[in-house]
């Protein structure tokens, strides 16, 4: 009876892998849904918000997917965005991310079996991605980084399957889903110049110099044609090929206000950075879990370093790009990543963008999978899986990214103000920055043609100079971010509004009866 139920599952293992995905998938989704954090995080709100402007606005139309945040995403909500019950209840994007989820569980776990040829260490890596707990919360809520860790995943597996077939169809899969990555997140844009790199030096060592000059325009080409095409966007839509680095909703403009605060202590700190995203990985796949990794990267470089080039697994080491870029970005200034183990001069967040950690969760899955082919430290693997199934939280607080400053903890005074506006609003067009109160949009639960925003053409050019012309409310926000508040006229807004509502760092105004 047993062997014929380890026959059954070793003839199934696919199959297996696939429907637990599924089931878990599932039945994390209804977990969080009926915590209401689908749409905590406050990112998610503006995910959710750019995708419905594509049908819904004064300006709608495919121009409105251009911004900071690359478009994957928002294109792959577009289908069911446009019902509101969908969008407001976020499940637009929960379709998406819990399709990559079943995805890239059952991509890995083909990866490291084709990579190690043991299903036992394909089962390792399987469980390492599939519970960690942060990615169950993440698969379950408009948010990129499952995307992310999905097209990276399938990417790495058509590529280790082209070293080794030399197919040139699992070359262009893979390329395609290079330039979906890139497509996600700019981390992908890191992980397209190492991808060209990588093949470029196996198609040297494996196919001679005239087939890898073919095999390099083809494959770079078609997956660098995403960050050519957003560059183009840009330079169409905004005028400049790289204005999501310095438009209102750039991470970047807002960042360089904290570090004139003293709020970014990664910043120009190499030690700090590389710390900061070492204690984001132990948040977020736990301590064990991340030495046993830097364990296994250790070693793995270690027994290659005399023909690291040359190793079938060299490509691997491309899955290690995100959390490199994570430490430079931090380094520079460009984004701020909190951990409770680092503290600015200032008061800050305990946690803030340590979800950036978890696209360290492929690397550190693939490399203790082969590490775990060495019976010696197979024992210690099975340890640290064991301890992470039976450690892991069952409660949202006791859940890194629910303890992120990412997820909005709305006070009092701004619930009042939310409440009041919906009680008395009384139609009209809203005047409203979405690069700094894109929350406060969603909440309202009012259609986007309600709201005159950075995206909305001539209506918020000419407001700024003439905020009567077409709006009846203005909402600006006193907190130094709010472009809006910087780029109104204030002398018209005071003659022609009056101050209906202060509370929480808002004011509300409304239009002068005539």
């Amino acid at each position: 009876m047993i062997n014929k139920l380890f026959k059954f599952v070793d003839k199934n293992s696919n199959k297996i892998i696939f429907v637990t995905s599924i089931i878990l998938s599932i039945i994390s989704f209804i977990y969080f849904y009926n915590q209401d954090l689908i749409t905590a995080y406050g990112d998610s709100r503006t995910h959710l918000n750019i995708s419905r402007r594509v049908v819904d606005g004064l300006t709608p139309g495919i121009a409105q997917l251009g911004g900071a945040w690359l478009p994957l995403l928002h294109i792959l909500m577009l289908p069911t965005i446009w019902i509101g019950f969908m969008w407001h209840s976020g499940i637009s994007g929960s379709l998406v991310n819990m399709a990559a989820y079943v995805i890239a569980t059952y991509f890995l776990y083909r990866l490291v079996e084709d990579i190690t040829k043991s299903k036992l260490s394909a089962a390792i890596a399987y469980l390492i991605l599939a519970l960690n707990i942060n990615i169950l919360y993440f698969q379950a809520i408009p948010m990129g980084e499952m995307l992310f860790i999905s097209t990276l995943i399938v990417a790495l597996f058509y590529l280790y399957k082209w070293q080794n077939t030399k197919q040139i169809s699992s070359l262009l899969l893979s390329a395609t889903f290079f330039l979906l990555t890139s497509l996600n997140r700019y981390e992908g844009w890191f992980v397209v110049v190492g991808a060209v790199i990588a093949v470029a030096l196996v198609s040297l060592r494996r196919f001679g110099r005239k087939k890898a000059e073919g095999y390099v325009i083809l494959f770079g080409t078609l997956a660098s044609l995403g960050i050519m095409l957003w560059l183009l966007w840009q330079l169409v839509i905004f005028g400049h090929p790289f204005d999501f680095l310095t438009n209102e909703f750039a991470a970047g403009v807002n960042t360089a206000r904290d570090i004139e605060a003293g709020l970014v202590p990664t910043y120009k700190n190499l030690w700090v950075s590389i710390m900061t995203q070492v204690y984001a990985t132990v948040h977020t796949s736990g301590f064990l879990i991340t030495f046993l990794a830097g364990l296994a990267i250790l070693t793995f470089l270690i027994k290659n370093i005399s023909h690291l080039f040359r190793t079938k697994e060299f490509i691997l080491l491309l899955a290690i790009i995100p959390f490199l870029f994570e430490i430079l970005v931090v380094y520079k200034g460009n984004v701020p990543v909190y951990v409770p183990e680092i503290r600015a001069a200032v008061p800050i967040p305990d946690f803030f963008n340590i979800r950036y950690a978890l696209f360290s969760l492929p690397a550190i899955a693939i490399f203790i999978s082969i590490l775990s082919k060495q019976k010696i430290f197979l024992f210690l693997v099975g340890i640290c899986i064991l301890y992470n199934l039976i450690s892991m939280p069952i409660l949202g607080n006791k859940i890194a990214s629910l303890k992120d400053g990412g997820i909005v903890s709305t006070s009092e005074e701004h619930l009042d103000l939310q409440a009041w506006f919906i009680n008395n609003y009384d139609d009209g067009l809203i005047l409203i920055s979405a690069a700094s109160s894109d929350a406060f949009i969603f909440k309202t639960n009012l259609h986007m043609d309600k709201f005159i925003s950075e995206g909305s053409g001539k209506y918020w050019k000419e407001s700024m100079e003439t905020p009567s012309k077409y709006a009846r409310w203005v909402l600006v926000q006193d907190n130094g971010r709010d472009s809006l508040l910087r780029h109104l006229n204030m002398g018209a807004l005071n003659k022609d509004f009056d101050l209906q509502k202060k509370s929480g760092g808002f004011r509300l105004y409304k239009i002068k009866d005539n």
